[in-house]
């Protein structure tokens, strides 16, 4: 069942060509929505649409201390979707909402100071809107480490493809698009599996519009995990959406995945057999590639004006990251994803 409580006023009384309704999906989170909704005080929606889903903790009430923000507060207590739940979540978020276009973040995010005001600029040239979601450079832990590079070179990826014509995902925790592009079947489509409320709801919509645009500003996210185990798991559910992506896409994303391991598969076995020149050649190749994609993650993070990490670390994890991702891919088909 779903309950919608009203919105409290907005306390600007300027008129907007467009009206921004943020939308974000909630579950259990007292440790960590204050932090967003300090956020969001530089730069309000013109209404902000929270979705309790079947909370336990003390959520509602940290929510409820925030007058000053133009929340509607849409509450679920039986999820319609067990095989998705978040996805049933955004559903209620999109049908409760009012704005003509629609952003996304999540309870773990802390949203730039120009949020709200940066996508309703963006918005009125496209339907469609790309943004990064990237968590802050902290080298004191080594899985805090392979989390940022995942987050990093995830987002170099996706945004490349983009610029080049062929966008294929975002990252739910900054996105938007206009709510007369979407329809039910976009997300019931696949209901029936954990993941995929990002992806393949943007892989929906993109099909219906041709006005797709990054939009250069980070949502920082705060959600690092502290163990593997949680880690693994989180990873597991995101890979799962991959094997719903169109052929084409993943023949693509498989073409510039591969390239780490083939290039080091290719180094071992000609130093195994003595084939020292094809070896040397193959190892200077990924040393080049690991460059790269590091130097290119430099530039697309300082855009951001986020801290960037030394170039020999960060082409040493993005190296790492691509040998492993490959791999991990196939393995976590195997594992028991679960939305909180």
């Amino acid at each position: 069942m779903v309950r919608i409580y009203g919105c409290s006023p907005f306390l600007s009384t300027k008129a907007e060509k467009l009206k921004l309704s943020l939308i974000v999906c909630i579950r259990n989170e007292e440790d960590q929505i204050k932090g967003l909704l300090d956020s969001l005080k530089t730069s309000p929606p013109d209404e902000l649409v929270l979705v309790l889903d079947r909370c336990t903790d003390q959520t509602e009430p940290i929510i409820a201390g925030y007058k000053e923000l133009p929340v509607k507060l849409v509450k679920i207590t039986e999820t319609g979707w067990p095989g998705s739940p978040k996805k049933w979540a955004i559903l209620q978020g999109i049908l409760a909402s009012t704005g003509a276009v629609l952003a996304f973040t999540d309870a773990d995010c802390r949203v730039s100071p120009h949020f709200s005001d940066r996508f309703k600029a963006a918005f009125s040239h496209h339907d469609l809107l790309i943004g990064y979601s990237l968590p802050h450079w902290q080298p004191d832990s080594f899985l805090k480490s392979i989390q940022y590079t995942d987050s990093v070179f995830t987002a170099l990826k996706y945004t490349f493809f983009t610029k080049n014509g062929l966008p294929y995902m975002v990252v739910g925790r900054n996105w938007g698009f206009r709510k007369s592009l979407f329809s039910e079947a976009d997300l019931s489509s696949h209901s029936d599996i954990l993941s995929g409320d990002d992806d393949l709801l943007f892989q929906a919509l993109q099909r219906k519009t041709k006005r797709i645009s990054l939009i250069y500003q980070n949502n920082s996210t705060t959600g690092l995990k502290s163990d593997w185990r949680s880690f693994f798991r989180q990873k597991s559910r995101h890979y799962r959406a991959g094997t719903r992506y169109p052929l084409l896409v993943l023949l693509r994303l498989s073409a510039v995945d591969g390239i780490v391991p083939s290039l080091t598969l290719i180094t071992l076995l000609s130093c195994a057999f003595g084939y020292w020149l094809v070896g040397v050649v193959s190892a200077t190749g990924l040393v080049v590639f690991s460059l790269i994609l590091s130097l290119a993650a430099r530039k697309m993070i300082r855009k951001l004006g986020l801290n960037v990490p030394p170039v020999t670390r960060l082409a040493a994890l993005g190296a790492l990251h691509f040998l492993i991702a490959p791999l991990f891919s196939v393995f976590s088909q195997f594992l028991n994803p679960e939305w909180k």
